[in-house]
């Protein structure tokens, strides 16, 4: 087990136990995240082109705290800085050399030869040793994380950690735990390719359950996307909106049976027993108010782990759907746990006494909404501070893990009651935009990045 003496960063953290990782004091661990940012500044900015040019631009050749990368911090919508006709006119070629102009790999090695989707083009890289995410793409539009094995090693770390120090998971119930997932059994998204993970650790051969068949994929989500986009505009009409509306209809069908399936194929496998359950918040809150009132409640022993998460994507719930989701599970509250992740970064606040810290892989940075001015927060101190999230993840090891989110969150350093770990804690109140009621363009972000893409003159439209 590596000692805080031995760490050379803070990365090196993940090899140790989960518990007394999360319990090392922030004085004491912030110098190895300090030592850990300029490691990683020093040897990404040469290499990933979109990063090389705002540094050069910005006249930033060396960084010294965390403060001094927020002219580099990538909008959280950096990731999605392509041509929208790149996807639609099948030049996956083109979508390979904008990847690579975010990363430290070459990726237009990669033969894309026919492909003629978003699924085929991911196939192709996945083949190549590449293990790209991508979003939902709520909006129409997904974004692509250019992850190579090193990020997953680490990854895979990560999610060790969270299920032992988050889920109070003990290391010798390990492979015993049967999962439930409310997903698709395969997919590209960061949720899915962690969550595989996590489910082949903790549970015994045979006994990981998906709801859904088949792949997510990536082309039907962003297709779905785009006409839920266009219903809400009003952009389509006529027999379009009727075409949109039946599949929508034909889609809520399949999916309730695919629902009522799974949850009567666990109560006969698992009845009264400890299972561990993940399902994004609107499903698992669809799950429960569709059969509680069907005489489903309890059906599991009650220190069932339940996770949800993913966001509501938009998503109207009722304000009991949590109280509902314990009862039909038959969990504590305590039991039911969210987190809070996004595919830009691999670390995740770790669920402690219902709050969530941050770990130390993560290094928190908090921004004016107004200005996008640094805002300095003491360590020492029991202080609150309420400001746009941003972060650098340590774990990024081939693109670049300094983003600027669009949430508000409060960050608190005080040693609330009932404590052990030693980060600060974090609540997310929810997106600027939709408590403002203010467009995404007009959110305070460090710098617009679509000038630094060069690509034959420069990007088409976006």
């Amino acid at each position: 087990m590596t000692t805080i003496l031995e760490a050379k960063q803070v990365t090196d953290l993940l090899d140790r136990d989960p518990k007394d990782a999360m319990m090392i004091p922030y004085s004491e661990y912030y110098p190895l995240q300090l030592a850990t940012l300029k490691k990683r500044f020093n040897n990404l900015m040469p290499k990933i082109k979109v990063l090389n040019r705002a540094a050069v631009d910005k006249g930033i050749s060396e960084i010294n705290s965390e403060k001094d990368i927020v002219p580099l911090l990538f909008a959280h919508s950096t990731y999605k800085i392509y041509s929208e006709t790149y996807i639609s006119d099948n030049k996956w070629d083109k979508m390979n050399n904008w990847l690579s102009s975010l990363s430290t790999y070459d990726f237009t090695q990669v033969d894309v030869t026919g492909v003629k989707s978003i699924d085929g083009w991911l196939d192709c890289l996945d083949e190549a040793g590449f293990f790209v995410t991508h979003s939902s793409g709520t909006g129409g539009k997904p974004s692509f994380l250019p992850k190579a094995p090193e990020e997953f090693e680490l990854f895979d770390k990560i999610i060790y950690h969270l299920g032992i120090a988050g889920y109070e998971i003990k290391k010798e119930e390990m492979g015993t735990i049967p999962v439930l997932m409310l997903l698709f059994k395969e997919g590209r998204t960061a949720m899915i390719r962690g969550l595989n993970k996590f489910a082949t650790i903790l549970a015994p051969e045979g006994q990981i359950h998906y709801a859904m068949p088949g792949i997510m994929s990536a082309d039907r989500q962003r297709s779905q996307a785009l006409t839920r986009k266009q219903l809400r505009e009003g952009s389509i009409s006529g027999l379009k909106k009727m075409k949109a509306k039946a599949m929508t209809g034909i889609g809520n069908k399949v999916l309730g049976k695919w629902m009522k399936n799974f949850i009567e194929d666990a109560v006969e496998k698992y009845r009264d027993q400890r299972i561990f359950f993940f399902g994004p918040e609107p499903l698992a809150a669809k799950l429960a108010l569709t059969y509680l009132p069907k005489g489903y409640n309890n059906l599991f022993a009650p220190d069932s782990i339940i996770s949800i998460g993913g966001g509501l994507k938009g998503a109207q719930l009722p304000p009991n759907h949590k109280e509902a989701i314990c009862k039909f599970f038959g969990v504590r509250p305590e039991n039911l746990l969210d987190g809070y992740g996004m595919t830009e970064k691999n670390p995740m606040p770790v669920n402690h006494k219902g709050k969530w810290i941050l770990s130390p892989w993560e290094i928190p940075i908090l921004l004016d909404e107004d200005t996008g001015e640094f805002i300095e927060m003491d360590p020492t101190s029991d202080k609150k501070y309420t400001g746009q999230y941003a972060f650098f993840d340590t774990t990024a090891l081939s693109y670049w893990g300094g983003i600027i989110t669009g949430d508000r969150v409060t960050i608190d350093w005080s040693n609330w009651e009932g404590k052990e770990y030693a980060g600060p804690t974090i609540s997310v109140e929810g997106r600027i935009t939709d408590l403002e009621g203010i467009d995404a363009d007009k959110l305070s972000c460090s710098a617009t990045f679509e000038d630094y893409f060069e690509e034959e003159g420069g990007l088409e439209e976006f």
